[in-house]
């Protein structure tokens, strides 16, 4: 009999919107705040001959899914707000309070997108999410042992719709280990989606990144891996059958992608990817190189094609040897040793010949001088403009609201763009800053104490310490831009990560964060002000010089609502959030574990 109209503590139970063996789940009015909420609910009904086995299980499952929940803090996990129990006239009723969200299961959400399959960016964005909220699980000594995609619930992204945020769910059977657990006489889970392991009781972590496999290989190709009529059947398969390559269902799938998900569907737990966020990680590499052959293939047929095509060349890096290796003890302020990184960019591929008229080449050093002569204008109007703003504040918020000028009125200023360093990014812009951190200028040097954080120009750049770990301290330059490229070479002195921000309000609640981490790691989120967060993308890239003190050249191109990373002039992730449209930029130093520090240099914006 459904619990509909009842009211359970300062909750009342509108309708019943799932139940399975354990419990019902229903729709709920908060009868104190002014939401709906999802209630579960385990009952105790009075009944002639009750089943006390059946009803100490559901307890005991209950218990666990709250304990493990209480263990648990993350933005991809669905917590919850209450539990309670509560004696009605039919018996005992035990219930957890948690969000509710009304996109339902990713199941339904699948449902709702049609028999077409995913695009394949759009499956890892979904599984990096899923395999965050599993590692988080795993870092705190909890298997899920049911990951499927009925287990994320989803809430839509208005700004993505073919890439809403997961929730996961249900970890009424999660198995909390530790050093000393021993191996479990109950199987539970979903047997499609069951490792080899799970089938004897002998869940690992591991386990839980075999059933995310086959969720992505389901989201990938439309297929499951193993397929029978019988629960025996499916066993079998799982135990003794080779999964079919991916790519053999969908062939637009690369041979890395079968690669890494023919590894993550391992038979032996041991076999698999170190942790599960390694494999969500190496699926991004693998997709993305997909794409990138795919872009490259279909440019070298357009260039075929035309004879005229004028095929834009990434700019050529050149890394100078790193300095000795340095490891500070303290957060003290480490020598900021000027480093480069020489960037050439490539010629025109413009056809032309061999001899130039003589005409030409008169006419050729005319434009040069007259060039040479009016960038030499336009930089002094900017040393003039860094001259009257270098004046520093302790905080952002101290800053007067005529401290930061449009990059329309710098473009009214500076009128011609700094030809000697053009564009090397896509689309083509106008230079509107070239700044070699040596100096204030129109940076700000803050510091703030009770936060670990500092920003000071030292030697001859910027260097940004974050001493506390899980944050990030940023130094910011007093412009407001909306589309741009803003490129910046980075070195780690100590630490972890650095970055830039972008797109960033005054007192910098509001903002993106392009994060490079020395393990060789990247990340673009954003953060609003209600101290939420999302990740955008993520991954690991070998275009990354890693380890402390060697140097990269990072980039943001910000274009509307798209934007692309470049790590070393090259592109490594694409990106599309339209919550922000301008703010101010900056560098950033993210300590993640450990005390950071990071020196800048050589800050150039391009506007488009």
């Amino acid at each position: 009999m459904t619990l509909a109209g009842q009211q359970l503590g300062h909750y009342r139970l509108l309708r019943l919107i799932g139940q399975g063996g354990m419990g019902e789940v229903y729709l709920a009015q908060d009868t104190r705040l002014p939401r709906q909420v999802a209630v579960k609910v385990i009952r105790y009904e009075h009944q002639p001959y009750p089943d006390a086995n059946a009803l100490e299980q559901a307890e005991r499952l209950f218990q666990r899914e709250m304990k493990a929940l209480s263990l648990l803090d993350h933005p991809h996990i669905l917590s919850f707000h209450d539990f309670n129990e509560e004696q009605t006239v039919k018996g005992s009723l035990i219930y957890m309070v948690m969000p509710y969200r009304a996109e339902g299961s990713l199941s339904d959400w699948l449902l709702g997108h049609g028999s077409a399959l995913l695009a394949p960016q759009d499956v890892g964005y979904l599984i990096a999410q899923a395999a965050s909220a599993l590692q988080h699980a795993h870092d705190h000594h909890i298997i899920h042992q049911d990951v499927k995609p009925s287990n994320f619930l989803v809430r839509a992204n208005q700004d993505a719709p073919t890439r809403p945020d997961l929730f996961l769910v249900d970890f009424g059977i999660a198995k909390i280990f530790s050093a000393t657990s021993m191996a479990s006489q109950s199987v539970r889970g979903t047997a499609i989606y069951m490792a080899p392991e799970q089938w004897s009781g002998e869940p690992v972590p591991a386990t839980d990144q075999y059933a995310l496999a086959i969720m992505t290989y389901q989201l990938l190709t439309g297929q499951l891996p193993f397929q029978g009529r019988t629960q025996q059947q499916i066993m079998f398969q799982h135990l003794t059958i080779q999964p079919p390559a991916p790519s053999q269902h969908n062939v637009r799938l690369s041979p890395a992608v079968d690669t890494v998900l023919l590894r993550a569907l391992a038979k032996r737990a041991d076999e698999r990817f170190p942790n599960i966020k390694t494999f969500a990680l190496a699926l991004q590499q693998a997709l993305a190189s997909a794409e990138l052959q795919t872009t490259l293939e279909i440019g070298s047929q357009e260039t075929q094609r035309s004879s005229n095509a004028n095929v834009p060349l990434a700019p050529r890096i050149a890394l100078a040897p790193p300095s000795p290796s340095q490891t500070p003890l303290s957060m003290e302020t480490v020598p900021a040793t000027p480093f480069s990184l020489g960037i050439s960019h490539p010629p025109s591929t413009t056809q032309q010949s061999t001899k130039a008229p003589k005409s030409r080449i008169f006419l050729v050093v005319i434009i040069v001088l007259l060039v040479i002569t009016s960038s030499l204008a336009v930089r002094g109007l900017i040393d003039n403009t860094h001259t009257t703003n270098s004046a520093t504040a302790t905080a952002p918020t101290q800053s007067s609201a005529d401290s930061r000028t449009t990059p329309t009125a710098v473009a009214q200023a500076t009128v011609t763009p700094i030809a000697v360093h053009p564009n090397p990014y896509s689309p083509s812009g106008t230079l509107l800053l070239s700044d070699s951190l040596s100096q204030p200028h129109n940076w700000y040097e803050r510091s703030r104490p009770s936060f670990g954080g500092q920003c000071q120009f030292v030697g001859g750049a910027l260097q940004i310490t974050q001493a506390p770990p899980n944050k990030f301290f940023n130094c910011d330059e007093r412009n407001v831009y909306s589309n741009f490229a803003f490129e910046v070479r980075m070195r780690i002195d100590q630490g972890d990560c650095g970055g830039l921000t972008t797109r960033s309000n005054d007192d910098y609640s509001n903002l993106y964060v392009f994060k490079v981490c020395q393990n060789g790691s990247y990340a673009f989120e954003k953060y609003s002000s209600n101290a939420d967060f999302a990740t955008l993308t993520s991954g690991n890239t070998a275009v990354i010089n890693q380890g402390i003190n060697q140097v990269n050249a990072i980039a943001v191109v910000a274009d509307g609502r798209n934007f692309v990373l470049y790590i070393n002039a090259q592109r490594i992730g694409d990106a599309s959030d339209g919550t922000y449209s301008q703010g101010i930029l900056g560098c950033v130093a993210s300590a993640i574990t450990n005390a950071t520090i990071v020196t800048y240099q050589d800050a150039r914006v391009w506007t488009m």
